[in-house]
């Protein structure tokens, strides 16, 4: 995915894979990227199902991301919550969990 977007636009990537970093340190990549106006996509797990599925809450399996932006919220009585706002290039699933449409 990183080649593609640099194949494009000519501009160099970092690649980050999650597995061994916590939320907390890959919530600080995405979000100094984003401070940076950087462009962020993300990818999601590989489903048994294949490209063609998704998870209950909408994520399509195996699937390509763009993040527009990201966001903490100060919730009164919780915890901050952090959102990210992403873009769905096939627009034909559609994210169903918590904070969604």
């Amino acid at each position: 995915m990183a080649y593609a977007v640099s194949a494009l636009n000519g501009s160099p990537f970092m690649e980050y894979w999650h597995n061994g970093r916590s939320a907390d340190e890959m919530w600080n990549i995405i979000q100094d990227a984003d401070d940076e106006h950087d462009i962020i996509t993300a990818g999601s797990n590989f489903c048994a199902g294949g490209d063609s599925s998704a998870t209950e809450q909408g994520v399509a399996c195996s699937h390509a991301y763009t993040i527009i932006t990201t966001y903490e919220l100060e919730v009164p009585g919780s915890d901050t919550v952090r959102l990210l706002k992403v873009r769905n290039p096939w627009g034909e699933e559609q994210y169903a969990g918590p904070w969604s449409d």
